[in-house]
């Protein structure tokens, strides 16, 4: 079974590695951090595997929709993500119209990207994670229940409080 490797965490946000997938569990507005953060875990999945990794972002469904800015540094951060990145998956979960909008507001933003890898709107975890795997095969390391059940354990972890405020100077043991 795989784990995660804790990367970040804020009151807004928290970033683990599973393998070669970097997965982000967001639970307010994006931040300029998160793009900066992104630029560095870019390069080292990058170097770490040459191959390619993958990264699915999973939204709240309670998170507010994001502001034309945090709508830049969604952009911003998806193309970051092209220094590694061979496939990625926007996890909005929830039902009803503000999922539904969320959904909407960043299927927009992908399909004005124009990536040179496969991005994609997904409701549940276990979609985004089965899309990853089925783009990145057997580089992922797992299947997508395990990849799926790590992301999971993350956002679990993370909601708990267990993680406070993680960031690059302070990390958790």
């Amino acid at each position: 079974m795989a784990t995660y490797e804790l990367l970040y965490a804020d009151d807004d946000y928290c970033a683990g590695l599973v393998g070669p997938v970097l997965a982000l569990i967001a639970q307010g507005h994006p931040k300029s951090i998160v793009v900066g953060q992104g630029r560095q875990w870019a390069k080292r999945v990058a170097s770490e595997r040459p191959d390619g990794g993958a990264f699915i972002v999973v939204v709240r469904s309670d998170a507010p929709v994001p502001s034309e800015e945090a709508r830049g540094y969604i952009r911003s951060w998806i193309e970051e993500c092209q220094r590694f990145a061979k496939a990625g998956s926007f996890v909005i979960e929830g039902q009803g119209f503000l999922a539904a909008a969320l959904r909407g507001a960043l299927t927009t933003v992908t399909l004005v990207a124009r990536l040179p890898y496969p991005l994609k709107v997904h409701g549940t975890i276990d979609e985004g994670a089965a899309f990853i795997v089925a783009k990145l095969g057997r580089k992922v390391g797992m299947g997508s229940r395990d990849l799926g059940d790590s992301i999971l354990e993350l956002r679990r972890d993370y909601e708990s409080g267990m993680f406070r405020a993680v960031t690059p100077a302070r990390r958790a043991l």
